[in-house]
């Protein structure tokens, strides 16, 4: 089984992929989750209708949690434009680099001339937009409110990823992220 939510190709002016776009920090992965979609949705399909009125119906106080490792990385983008009214000192700096690794690894060259915010305040940024490309923009962000990276001095993001295979069917991802203070 494949989920598939969102879009790959940028569609706007600017497009913003926190995190690479995908999985989200404090966010359980689509693919960890999709085993128990599976059974979850096979088990019992009066239950998913129940729960699809529930969601429907703003009670939501039941999601399992396979269906919250879907929602979470999506409602995560809402939630990092609401953080980014209610805490104006927090700047989303996003960078326009080949992906997100190279944003990891710090090769994607100064922000100061081509950074944009990420949130309500890109607006202020819109002379960057280029009329009829998109501009591709990456940023990291932490899994808890207020999200952005604090920045001390000029601070450094490492993201290591383990896959660790202990047969063909059980396989665990494991990710670690390391802030630090880069040394010129």
């Amino acid at each position: 089984m494949f989920l598939c939510f969102g879009l790959k190709g940028p569609i706007g002016h600017f497009d913003f992929y926190p995190n690479g776009g995908e999985n989200q920090p404090g966010c359980r992965s689509v693919e960890e989750a999709e085993s128990d979609i599976f059974n979850e949705i096979s088990s019992n399909l009066l239950k998913l209708f129940t729960l699809i009125k529930k969601l429907n119906s703003g009670n939501s106080q039941e999601i399992p949690k396979s269906i919250d490792a879907i929602l979470c990385s999506h409602i995560r983008a809402y939630e990092l434009f609401i953080a980014s009214i209610k805490y104006p000192s927090c700047k989303f700096k996003s960078t326009q680099c080949d992906n997100i690794t190279n944003v990891v690894r710090d090769t994607c060259g100064v922000c100061e001339d081509n950074c944009v915010i990420m949130g309500f305040y890109s607006i202020n940024d819109k002379q960057l937009a280029q009329k009829d490309t998109s501009i591709v923009l990456y940023l990291n962000t932490t899994e808890g409110l207020p999200y952005c990276l604090v920045k001390l001095g000029c601070s450094k993001v490492r993201y290591y990823s383990y896959t660790i295979r202990f047969s063909p069917d059980i396989k665990v991802k494991v990710g670690l992220q390391n802030f630090g203070r880069h040394q010129s």
